[in-house]
């Protein structure tokens, strides 16, 4: 967050002209990044050393992957094309088959001694005249043209397109890759392969970041982010971003947003370059066709963006666009509001797609979850649970479930027996909003909508505010699930939800809000699922803007906290393990709260969970 406000702040008038100039290269990578060094091929390197060296020098993105072409004969080191996917995979599942002179044999690494059968028997392999001995198929130095295959087989953690999207695989997805090896004056090299890289997660880790692509809400309120993932320490890296950014959302989220990129938009040759700290992105000719609106819109995009990329501030100090390097305007449109967002982050009145600029960020929320107290009270629960004045005809017997939006100026609860979703404001007489059959716990967007559903979904979820009624939203994947738990992103884009459904077990997943232009949620997107091998899940909430926190049991794991990033990786919380009816999160993975049996809350203390006595249904905004 430092750097990202680092940068914009150099960017509140954001130059859009002056002298072109010529660039030095961008210089690599995020700040504190790992650099990584792996070793060329060796003359002594057995088949499956070679094969495992050159795994390990494909998470080296140095002079456009210089030590893994090293494992490559001459004719193939340049049309090799790593960039066209990466398999993300565990190490310790690889397995190698080495077939030479007509026999397979498994590669068990190189500290493994294994046994090989006799060969006499086996005809020589692809016209060398001197069959191989037994003892030497998977460790002789090659003859001069001798040929092997090496297969791989490896377990997939995930995959990353060419757009950097990562997708988790699916349990026990196995990913083989065949080599083909040529014998050499130098010993073994790869003479044909498959294109792109395959990484292990720890070097994932090393060389790859996540970057979040930042398109617009349609209210014109929030930025709304799209987790991509690019090599870290890769001077092509910040063009490949802007590249990712003007192609657009990702399908499941387009829906819900927009962008200021007009269609066809692309950077030139000139692409994206720093010059005295100023990061300059030269765009084609369809650039011009934007309204004003929408480049300052893309204008907010590519600033935000820029900031996440780990740059450092002597680095990157300003953000501005060129056309086919010449001046480029950038005029707020005439009568438009342009100011910056209230201090505070204050709650923007909802407005129509066409009224507010520029584009911000949610705020944190109050780390202080609702929860009720001992009496049924709404309340705070901090060091001291606090009773929120002006609130006493919303509570009482038979109330479950609260919930607040992020400004703490509107609350919500369930009440006769979940049959009602009834809303107030401090001091303010408490209206009925819904009515329905066993309603899920409610959940606030940013925009005054207060969301629910009936467990056994027909399709549809629920929107209620005051001034407008009751929405009913459109989500016809969801017939005849169950839905357990719904919570709406703080910039109020996505839905998180956890649903079963016959057959299936339970499902954790993501679809984006798709509304009218006058802010109104009415529908969702198809949704992508998170955790698929979650085998129980108890409830899933918001973390930050591309975490949710899920309490669910995986193969090997009793119930515990999962941090699963959209459209990224997951990690589990670092907690013990906990039973739970429900999950609810403040501002980052040490801030949960779990509601287990009869509604009682306990709260995460380091790596273990503390009751909060008095208290039950915590509950945070998202």
């Amino acid at each position: 967050m430092g750097l990202g406000c680092a940068v914009l702040a150099g960017c509140v008038s954001i130059p859009s002209d002056g002298p072109v100039v010529k660039a030095r290269p961008v210089e690599g990578g995020r700040a504190g990044a790992v650099q990584y060094y792996p070793a060329g091929p060796s003359l002594d390197d057995t088949p499956g050393e070679l094969i495992r060296g050159f795994l390990r020098a494909s998470a080296d993105y140095t002079d456009d992957h210089a030590v893994a072409r090293g494992f490559l004969m001459s004719r193939r080191q340049l049309s090799w094309r790593p960039e066209s996917s990466v398999v993300v995979y565990a190490e310790t599942g690889l397995r190698l088959t080495v077939t030479r002179a007509g026999v397979s044999l498994l590669d068990p690494g190189p500290t493994v001694a294994v046994p090989v059968p006799s060969t006499s028997s086996v005809p020589p392999s692809r016209g060398v005249s001197a069959t191989p001995s037994s003892a030497s198929l998977l460790d002789a130095r090659p003859a001069l043209g001798e040929q092997v295959r090496v297969t791989v087989q490896l377990p997939v953690h995930a995959r990353i397109d060419k757009s950097g999207r990562y997708v988790l695989a699916a349990p026990q997805e196995v990913e083989t890759r065949y080599f083909e090896l040529t014998g050499t004056e130098r010993g073994w090299r790869i003479d044909d392969l498959d294109e792109g890289l395959m990484i292990t997660r720890e070097n994932l880790k090393q060389t790859f970041r996540a970057v979040k692509l930042y398109f617009a809400d349609p209210t014109g309120t929030y930025l709304v982010p799209d987790l991509r993932w690019f090599p870290g320490a890769s001077s092509s890296t910040p063009s490949q971003v802007v590249s990712a950014l003007l192609a657009g959302p990702s399908d499941w989220l387009e829906p819900a947003v927009s962008t200021g990129a007009p269609s066809d938009t692309k950077l030139t040759v000139n692409a994206v370059k720093i010059v005295d700290g100023l990061v300059t992105v030269d765009l084609n000719s369809a650039i011009r066709l934007a309204t004003a609106r929408q480049r300052l819109i893309l204008k907010a995009q590519l600033e935000r963006t820029i900031a996440t990329l780990g740059l450092t501030t002597s680095q990157v100090n300003g953000v501005a666009i060129t056309v086919e390097q010449q001046k480029f305007e950038l005029q707020p449109p005439a009568g438009e509001a342009t100011e910056p967002r209230a201090a505070g982050g204050a709650r923007p009145t909802p407005r129509t797609a066409s009224t507010r600029l520029p584009l911000g960020l949610p705020p944190d929320i109050d780390a202080r979850p609702v929860v009720l107290d001992a009496a049924g009270a709404i309340a705070r629960a901090g060091v001291e649970t606090q009773p929120v004045s002006g609130l006493e005809a919303l509570g009482g017997a038979g109330v479950t479930d609260p919930a607040v939006d992020a400004d703490g100026r509107a609350y919500a609860v369930l009440a006769d027996g979940r049959t009602r979703l009834r809303y107030a404001v401090p001091s303010g007489t408490p209206l009925t909003l819904v009515v329905g059959t066993a309603l899920v716990p409610p959940s606030f967007d940013p925009f005054g909508w207060v969301w629910t559903s009936q467990a056994d979904s027909l399709g549809t979820l629920l929107a209620a505010r005051p001034d407008a009624g009751v929405s009913r939203i459109s989500a016809a994947w969801l017939h005849g699930r169950q839905v357990r738990s719904l919570r709406i992103s703080r910039e109020g884009a996505r839905a998180v939800l956890v649903t079963a459904r016959p057959g299936s077990g339970h499902e954790v997943l993501a679809a984006a809000v798709i509304r009218n232009s006058t802010g109104t949620p009415i529908a969702l997107s198809e949704p992508v699922r998170l955790l698929e091998d979650a085998q129980e899940v108890a409830g899933a909430a918001w973390v930050d803007s591309t975490q949710v926190v899920v309490l669910a049991r995986r193969p090997g794991f009793a119930s515990q906290p999962w941090i699963v990033e959209i459209d990224g990786d997951v990690h589990a919380a670092g907690t013990a393990p906990i039973q739970g009816t429900a999950v609810t999160a403040g501002n980052s993975e040490s801030d949960l709260y779990v509601q287990v049996s009869g509604g009682a809350v306990r709260a995460r203390v380091g790596v273990t969970w503390m009751d909060l006595p008095g208290v039950r249904y915590a509950a945070m905004p998202g």
